[in-house]
């Protein structure tokens, strides 16, 4: 399917939404109400985001799981102190663990260049996981705006900028998250986060890789 075509880039906008709201904050009920009600075509998709899926569906249950959600997303993601996985791509790339280099105002640089500035840019460091997943939410909402108008030429644009923010910063660093998140959390519900977002990923690399 072409790349251009309003459906395919409505399906991104919706797994990409996903993303964006598990990442950037703890889990609420209304996030575990939009978790349970996801409903995807995944029949050829990777078995990683198959099974990513049931585990996030399935932990989800309730607004009475939110407090352990909350307390394991917080030991995650945020501490005090070291936290097990760190959600920013510097950490990863760098070689040091730290956040802030480089590749953060690298990040910066790509949200201000596409004239779309994250909720909380400047709160936290833009290479957030979930700033990330904001950011490619952004730019498949403009490309679907474009093309709901049929500007295929203004569409192009903002999918090319998807294309390169993938190549240049989450298909780099973000498997590795991945894994050091699996390996990390023994609750179902952050494992199916994992393997969703690993099998999103897969997807993203091959379509890459078929000129997508």
């Amino acid at each position: 399917m072409e790349p251009e075509n309003l459906e395919w880039v409505e399906g991104r906008i919706v797994v990409y939404d996903l993303l964006r709201h598990l990442y950037l904050r703890p889990p609420t009920a209304e996030v575990l109400s939009l978790v349970r009600s996801l409903r995807l075509n995944l029949e050829a998709a990777p078995a990683a985001i198959r099974k990513g899926l049931d585990l996030l569906q399935g932990s989800s249950g309730d607004e009475t799981v939110v407090p352990a959600l909350v307390t394991e997303y917080t030991r995650l993601f945020v501490g005090p102190g070291q936290v097990p996985v760190p959600p920013f791509e510097s950490c990863y790339r760098t070689g040091d663990s730290l956040v802030m280099q480089e590749v953060t105002t690298q990040v910066r640089r790509a949200y201000l260049e596409a004239g779309l500035l994250a909720r909380r840019l400047y709160s936290d460091p833009d290479d957030h996981v979930g700033m990330e997943w904001e950011f490619l939410y952004a730019l498949a909402t403009k490309a679907a705006g474009a093309l709901a108008r049929g500007d295929a030429t203004e569409a192009r644009t903002w999918l090319a900028q998807r294309r390169a923010f993938l190549q240049d910063h989450l298909l780099r660093w973000s498997p590795q998250f991945c894994e050091r998140l699996l390996a990390a959390t023994p609750h179902t519900f952050f494992q199916g986060l994992a393997l969703f977002t690993q099998g999103l990923l897969e997807i993203e690399a091959q379509e890459l890789a078929e000129g997508m």
